[in-house]
């Protein structure tokens, strides 16, 4: 399952210890992202960039 689940969702995002934080899939276009310090798992929609002052 996780093989396939890897061919449909390409990661669209990192953060600074390389851990995927948004991924798109590959055939409906939809994102999702995911906060590790919050819930830990994917929610729909992109992800919202704030917290710094250069957006990453």
């Amino acid at each position: 399952m996780s093989c396939i689940d890897r061919l449909l969702w390409q990661i669209t995002a990192r953060n600074w210890m390389g851990w995927p934080t948004e991924r798109r899939h590959r055939l409906t276009g939809k994102y999702q992202h995911i906060r590790y310090n919050e819930t830990g798992v994917w929610k729909d929609g992109r992800q919202k960039y704030g917290g710094s002052p250069n957006g990453r």
